[in-house]
């Protein structure tokens, strides 16, 4: 199993040399070194490797968009049983650099560390050799891991040659244009909003109308319902009227009958209409 490398012997290994050369106690940090920025600078601007003076911090700046290359002051001679793990200074980030890279360096590399450095930000980003860019923890292998090394990466001392070839190729990726399309997406999605929002209005003024005309139609099939009653007792009331009269009728043609035959026939009218007169009949 690997085990860290402290801050004893990184130190130690400064000291001597060996597996961090051109290093500086400085960078030691507990369980970690801090590479430095070497004065070498490659950017599209140029089409060519620059270098600059370490103490003019006005020297260069990267512009928003722009991605510059880098590489570190410190060269590594890893053996074949240490592996070292990278990870980007906080700084980095605040200031809005995103750091293009490997972050794990293998067993038995020889050479310089070599980023780019993107500028995500509105502002200028200064470009200062010997500030602290990146964070190393280096682990040993155990006696059997390091057994199974058998790869040796390709030593990188300066910036690689298909870079420098296509540097000149490269331009700055403008965040206006960028800035343009965020915005045209923005005013898509309010027309968007707008316009489900009228539909949403649209789809309640209409359900609040199908609501309505289902009250209407519901009072008014209430009142069909009671008319239709009034009109089942008014229908009954004048059927057993009818009835009635008719039960009248036959009596009074009875009581006619009965008369006729004893009295005779014209004081038998006589009385017919006065008995109809009293039950209200005619």
């Amino acid at each position: 199993m690997s085990r860290l490398i402290l801050e004893n012997e990184l130190r130690e290994a400064i000291e001597e040399s060996s597996f961090i050369k051109n290093g500086s106690l400085a960078s030691c940090e507990g369980m970690k070194y801090d590479f430095r920025v070497s004065s070498k600078l490659l950017s599209p601007r140029f089409n060519r490797e620059r270098v600059f003076d370490e103490n003019d911090e006005t020297s260069f700046v990267i512009k928003p968009g722009e991605t510059a290359y880098v590489m570190t002051e410190e060269d590594l001679d890893l053996p074949n049983n240490m592996f070292c793990q990278l990870s980007t200074k906080r700084k980095l980030s605040h200031d809005g650099i995103l750091l293009l890279g490997g972050f794990s360096i293998d067993p038995n590399y020889k050479g310089k560390l070599f980023f780019g450095l993107h500028n995500l930000s509105r502002e200028d980003y200064p470009f200062r050799p010997g500030k602290k860019l990146v964070a190393g923890i280096f682990h040993e292998l155990s006696e059997d891991e390091a057994k199974v090394v058998t790869s040796n990466p390709e030593p990188l001392h300066d910036f690689p040659d298909e870079l420098l070839k296509n540097i000149k190729f490269f331009k700055s990726a403008s965040t206006e244009a960028l800035e343009s399309k965020i915005e045209e997406m923005r005013a898509s999605l309010s027309l968007l909003k707008e316009q489900i929002d009228t539909d949403k209005s649209w789809k309640d003024e209409f359900k609040n109308g199908l609501v309505q005309n289902n009250q209407q139609i519901s009072k008014l099939g209430e009142a069909l319902n009671e008319l239709s009653k009034k009109l089942g007792i008014e229908i009954d009331e004048r059927k057993q009227g009818e009835a009635k009269l008719k039960t009248s009728s036959s009596v009074i043609k009875g009581i006619g009958l009965v008369l006729g035959a004893i009295l005779g026939g014209g004081l038998v009218s006589l009385i017919v209409l006065y008995i109809a007169g009293i039950l209200n009949f005619g």
